[in-house]
């Protein structure tokens, strides 16, 4: 069965940060991608990116061989939280407004990263743990003359990927506007990033280890999923058809009813 890793929220991962997400960027460092020029911003190969998902929804990748390409890596990292904005951004639709005004309504970096803190203590710890670690790779990437990714670069590539509004309450007259707002945003937050994050303290015991993956194999219920389930099984309660318990089919004895269907 299918645990469908990479399309679990964060609080899917038994409090701890997504693997998928630590992974790729554990890779990326190895492979010294902070200093690889347009990082974020090249493509890789879409056949990779799909292949490379498609394993890490199976499980932790155990043999990076096929996947050497640092941009193959990074677009996975960004296909991630792409797929997730469409149902579950990073960061939930109620802070969009909060997250976009903060650039524009502070009066000095201080008291921008002081408001982004703030916003930070309302997510779950598991959204922001996962915004630290995240925030964190992509400072270390602006920080390299060598990557050409400033946080403004970054920021395109990865702000509507990070917050946006709630699917279908986007007026396509503001969403030139909003494209913006999103940009400064994340660009602040990477710019920002330790003032912002400097009381979070991102040790070992929060990284998904290859134990909880055993946990975790099982597919998690989604919460929206539970009235259709609950739903079904009344309705299995319910049914005409006889419940046969399990001893009585080991009798000899016993007969399987039969339905005789008249074909006209």
């Amino acid at each position: 069965m299918n645990p469908q890793y990479f399309s679990r929220s964060p609080e899917q991962f038994g409090g701890k940060i997504p693997f998928v997400v630590s992974d790729l960027i554990e890779k990326l460092r190895e492979l010294d991608a902070a200093n690889v020029e347009g990082i974020f911003r090249l493509s890789g190969s879409a056949r990779d990116i799909s292949d490379l998902a498609n394993m890490l929804d199976h499980g932790r990748v155990k043999d990076w061989s096929n996947f050497s390409n640092v941009h193959t890596i990074s677009c996975t990292l960004k296909k991630y939280f792409r797929d997730m904005v469409t149902y579950d951004a990073l960061l939930p639709y109620e802070y969009f407004q909060t997250a976009i005004d903060i650039p524009n309504k502070s009066a000095n970096d201080d008291e921008a990263a002081a408001k982004f803190k703030e916003l930070m203590n309302k997510l779950t710890p598991a959204r922001r743990n996962t915004f630290a670690v995240l925030i964190k790779y992509l400072f270390e990437v602006s920080q390299s003359p060598t990557s050409k990714m400033h946080p403004q670069n970054l920021a395109i590539v990865f702000a509507p990927n990070l917050l946006t509004k709630q699917p279908g309450k986007i007026d396509p007259e503001e969403a030139l506007l909003f494209n913006a707002q999103q940009n400064k945003a994340i660009a602040t937050m990477i710019r920002l990033y330790e003032k912002i994050f400097d009381d979070i303290n991102i040790g070992p015991e929060l990284f998904v280890t290859d134990e909880d993956l055993e946990i975790l194999a099982s597919p998690p219920i989604n919460a929206r999923d539970l009235p259709r389930i609950i739903e079904l099984r009344n309705l299995r309660k319910e049914s005409l058809i006889p419940f046969v318990p399990g001893e009585m089919l080991a009798d000899p004895a016993f007969v399987r009813p039969t339905r005789v269907v008249a074909v006209e």
